[in-house]
């Protein structure tokens, strides 16, 4: 007889047993009921609700509200509320944040009181944002519970569960387990006359179950007393023998490691529902969690994301201080140093240091704590600089679980040091190989996750989260039980409910393997690029930011002018809350893009007055990147004006959508620095003469010779070395369908090139612009119900070729995808990640090259031999293929789920070719930021004249931030050295200086650095990232 079978046939004894310790309920009928606030702070205009019946309303929030009186004498056990009101909810008792319900937390004990106000808030959607057409208000109702006899029936319940779960691993122990229960269960005599049976009967879970599949069930009373008392002592009895016996088995079957379990609430910061409701979730969550807390002194519980805190804070003064007081007992742990979850592809360099430097400050400043450890469970792989950055914010320790998610290949490690493109290297772990960060305390799911831990030779301890999650709800209080009597368990890990840090502590990091590069998740491809519009409006946000931060700076630092650090700091922090793994990458729905749309224009139309009035008679042109730019800008003005630059008019252009394109080679601006023009209504007329030739199907200039093709792709000559940039046509656009497996907005289907067609339904190619300073053909082509409008742009004396796309998209499940035919031979490519140089192969060798057939890329991709190469530049498109010498960037997509207007509408974005000498080196990195943070421009009312604010003499190491330091006390300058080269910097500062200081990326000083007359020096390993404190 298979022990499996004789297991199982425990059930309806286990479901008999469970009744027992459920007592008298008393039903909660006929409650209050409004979608107004207002109606429950004064108790006026409330409709009744009854049991069974739909909402009167159904808006976002509702609230139900019962005051109930009970007598003193069920107080003599525990008591529990079960609600089911048709959608999340919160309840609040006696007016205090109590606990937050959904499917999974529906039962919650509750102190006795003898007069209750039951307050509950609730939204008609459920735990995952569906949308609840016609919610019900299902059951409400107090009960009493017998704990001891519960945590009795629970014993028997995890030995059977422990004895199913050894049957394809440990037959042996498996039988033990059976004659554990038929000696301890089995010695049980259960209630069995109709009557108290029938009574019981009506708390069973899987009896229940089967009476109400029947064409008529009975009538059933309510239960007034408890079983005898004989019968639970032999209850009890038999249960603690069952476990002492069970314990007994630990000297034969030793615990095979141990998990470091903590409670967590993954909780989306936008995904399935918009913010607000995520910061609902946030409030029910943590009610939740420190209602547990009061009644398990032993739970520990980890929670991440600054800015789910901030929420708290604004919302919930009562619960923001709850948690504190958690957290001074190192009961509630805060990890993570992000201001959100945030994507690890993407954002910028700069963004990653905001996101650590704001929440480790927030963290240090409202608990006292910095992080240690960078938690980041659910995000969509990893860039190779981030090890860098966590190390240089504070963190010391990396956890996620997602690279257990790969599709073709299983990462080779699960404890390790993790090596960055600068030689940093940082403890990591992927935990959750069976369950990610959702753990639910199954003992099958536990010894899966221990026996599937790869570096057992190395460390027998390993991270265990456990808890509903995602749309936030956290553990249960039977989670804990669980895991209470657990403990006692042979075989099993050791449970160790404690903080995960002092696991990490542990480890020998001598010892562990060491794995170079980037964490590349092998899945969700497709978030490089869902949603194109708001990664669009990202960059372009990004971007203000830092360019509006470094003029604010420079202008109180030379004239004393105010520093907006509140309203930069609170752009910055919209910005970072918006780069959240489920909403930068586009897999959010269509309400929370309408919400970052609208957040990132706020951000945009953020800027600064320099002078006393808005408008005046001249241009303060700023130059915020790290080379010195041309003059080249454009402005929306319907007169004819003249701009002046030393007594001299500049040479300008009407462009084809009406606006005035100022260009010059000979005006040449300083990184970080400005000019002032002088507007002058004069009208001139002075002849200018430059290299481009244009003809009908050809641009050209002294470097470049482009040649469009009749179906709208290109040919380019580089002059240089008279040699053609492409093998074939460039610029070839192609369609797939686009329909994977599942995750339809994060995924990009297997093998989908081999469905593609190439778009070559030209409608239209013409000249647009003739120069003199610019020339322009403008190229349309339809593909079924969509327009793609193409502008083929150069510059006089300009070595980049832009594309400057519009595209009207009305496609479903279409991904649209161009190609570049480099004429190079070379078996690498190397690409940007924020802050920072990676390269992959061009071929696929192995199935982890197969897998990375798309790349995120930030701001540029290069394929060079020694004597000649090609980048090409985007200024918002991330998701990138290499395959040999073809250079593909995805540039759109158009899934319905979960935005069923996913990239709809109109996209702008421009992507450049850019041919050049030799290898990849700063004259690339110089056109990517030209193109990318382009000159500021900004009317002022007076002449502030012309001003270099510093300079230093290798270009291949960039600035990244100028701003003020976080203590107002000095001036924060971030360089980066970017080409991967050991380089020594001379700086020069135009400012007088007292003292400079090397930081840490949370602008703690590390050292000073000798200076005299505002000079120094930096020494740089390759790709490293240093910050500089100047007190001037």
């Amino acid at each position: 007889m298979s022990e499996k079978y004789l297991l199982e046939q425990w059930n309806f004894w286990l479901d008999e047993l469970y009744s027992y310790s459920i007592l008298r309920k008393f039903i909660l009928d006929e409650w209050g009921f409004t979608d107004r606030r207002e109606d429950i702070e004064t108790l006026s205009n409330l409709e009744v609700i009854k049991l069974g019946e739909r909402w009167k309303k159904i808006s976002l929030p509702v609230y139900f509200i019962k005051r109930v009186k009970l007598s003193r004498e069920v107080s003599a056990l525990p008591l529990y509320i079960h609600l089911d009101v048709g959608g999340e909810a919160f309840l609040f008792l006696n007016n205090i944040p109590y606990a937050g319900i959904n499917p999974y937390h529906q039962d919650h004990k509750i102190p006795y009181k003898e007069e209750y106000l039951f307050l509950i808030e609730a939204v008609p959607k459920g735990l995952f944002g569906q949308n609840q057409k016609n919610p019900i208000f299902k059951e409400a109702y107090i009960y009493q519970k017998d704990e001891e006899l519960y945590r009795a029936w629970l014993t028997f319940y995890l030995i059977r569960e422990f004895g199913l779960a050894l049957e394809d691993t440990n037959k042996e122990l498996q039988k033990k387990i059976q004659n554990i229960l038929e000696e301890t269960l089995g010695k049980i005599d259960l209630i069995s006359s109709y009557s108290e049976f029938m009574l019981r009967i009506q708390n069973t879970k899987f009896t229940m179950d089967l009476i109400n599949g029947l064409w008529s069930q009975p009538d059933f009373e309510n239960i007034e007393k408890p079983i005898p008392e004989e019968l639970k002592k032999s209850i009890t009895h038999y249960s603690q023998l069952a476990l002492k016996r069970l314990s007994e088995l630990k000297n034969e079957y030793p615990n095979m490691g141990e998990l470091y379990a903590i409670g967590h609430a993954h909780i989306d910061y936008a995904w399935l529902w918009p913010r607000e409701e995520t910061i609902r979730k946030a409030q029910r969550t943590f009610s939740t969690v420190l209602t547990l807390m009061k009644n398990y002194s032993d739970f520990v519980f980890l929670q991440s994301s600054a800015q789910i805190y901030q929420d708290i804070k604004e919302k919930n003064k009562y619960l923001f201080e709850k948690i504190k007081e958690k957290a001074k007992e190192e009961r509630w742990i805060i990890e993570g140093g992000t201001w959100v979850e945030n994507d690890c592809q993407l954002p910028s360099g700069e963004s990653f240091v905001r996101q650590f430097l704001y929440a480790q400050k927030f963290f240090e400043k409202e608990f006292g704590i910095k992080c240690k450890l960078a938690w980041l469970p659910d995000t969509f792989g990893f860039n190779p600089n981030f090890p860098q950055i966590l190390k240089k914010s504070g963190i010391k320790y990396f956890a996620t679980t997602k690279l257990t998610w790969n599709e073709t290949n299983t990462f080779p490690y699960d404890l390790f040091l993790w090596k960055g493109i600068d030689g940093t290297k940082i403890v990591a772990h992927i935990f959750g190989k069976h369950c990610g960060y959702n753990g639910t305390t199954d003992i099958k799911e536990i010894i899966k996750t221990f026996m599937e831990f790869q570096q057992k030779d190395l460390s027998n301890s390993l991270i265990y989260s456990y808890g509903y999650g995602d749309g936030g709800g956290g553990p249960t209080f039977e989670m804990i039980e669980r895991l209470n009597l657990l403990k006692d368990f042979p075989l099993i890990p050791k449970i160790r409910k404690e903080n995960p840090i002092k696991f990490l502590e542990k480890i020998n990091e001598e010892k562990l393997p060491i794995y170079y590069g980037d964490l590349y998740l092998e899945l969700h491809r497709g978030t490089f690029t869902t949603q194109g519009r708001i990664k669009r409006l990202h960059r372009i946000a990004e971007n203000h930011l830092i360019t509006i931060e470094s003029l604010a700076t420079l202008f109180n630092a030379l004239e004393n002018t105010l520093y907006p650090k509140e309203e930069i700091d609170k752009q910055w922090k919209k910005l970072l809350r918006n780069e959240f793994h489920d909403i930068l990458p586009g897999s959010s729905i269509r309400e929370v893009y309408k919400d970052t749309e609208k957040e990132l224009k706020e951000i945009l139309d953020f800027n600064i007055n320099l002078t006393s009035k808005d408008k005046g008679d001249f241009l303060l042109i700023y130059n915020p990147t790290s080379f010195p730019q041309e003059l080249n800008f454009e402005l929306d003005s319907n007169q004819d004006l003249t701009l002046v630059y030393k007594n001299k008019a500049l040479p300008s252009q009407k462009t084809y959508d009406k606006k005035m394109l100022v260009y010059s080679r000979d005006v040449l601006i300083e990184p970080f620095s400005f000019i002032t023009l002088q507007v002058s209504k004069e009208e001139t007329y002075e002849k200018i003469s430059t290299d481009l030739i244009i003809g009908e199907d050809h641009l050209e200039n002294s470097f470049l010779k482009v040649k469009i093709n009749g179906d709208g792709t290109i040919n380019v000559l580089y002059k240089d070395l008279n040699r053609e940039v492409f093998k074939e046509r460039g610029n070839q656009i192609f369609a797939f369908p686009d329909r994977p497996r599942y995750w339809e907005a994060w995924d990009i289907p297997l093998e989908y090139e081999k469905f593609g067609k190439e778009i070559k339904d030209v409608e239209k190619i013409e000249i647009v612009e003739k120069g003199p300073l610019r020339a322009q053909i403008k190229v349309v082509k339809k593909y079924k119900s969509s327009t793609i409008t193409q502008y083929y742009t150069l510059y006089a004396y300009s070595k980049r070729l832009d594309i400057i796309n519009e595209i009207e998209w009305h496609e479903r499940r279409t991904m649209l995808r161009v190609y570049f035919p480099i004429n190079i031979f070379t078996p690498i490519t190397q690409y940007e990640v924020p802050y920072g140089i990676y390269w992959k192969p061009v071929h696929k060798n192995t199935s982890w090259e197969k897998a990375q057939f798309e790349i995120p890329v930030q701001r540029f991709i290069d394929l060079s031999q020694r004597d000649f190469g090609v980048s090409i530049i985007n200024n918002g498109k991330y998701g990138h293929s290499i395959d040999e010498n073809i250079i593909g960037i995805t540039l759109l997509r158009s899934p319905i789920t979960p935005d069923y207007m996913a990239d709809i509408g109109i996209h702008n974005f421009t992507y450049s070719v850019f041919p050049h000498l030799g290898g990849l080196d700063e004259s690339t990195l110089k056109e990517a930021e030209a193109l990318n943070r382009p000159l500021y421009i900004m009317e002022i009312s007076e002449n502030k004249g012309e001003k270099r604010f510093l300079s230093w003499d290798k270009r291949n190491v960039i600035i990244g931030a100028l701003k003020k330091s976080e203590d107002e006390e000095g001036i924060i300058l971030r360089f980066i050295e970017y080409l991967g080269k050991e380089e020594e910097v001379d700086i020069n500062l135009d400012i007088p200086i007292k003292k400079v200081y090397e930081t840490n990326l949370l602008e703690e000083i590390e050292q000073e650095i000798p200076q005299k007359n505002s000079c120094f020096k930096l020494h740089f390993r390759p790709f490293e990232i240093k910050t500089i404190k100047i007190i001037y």
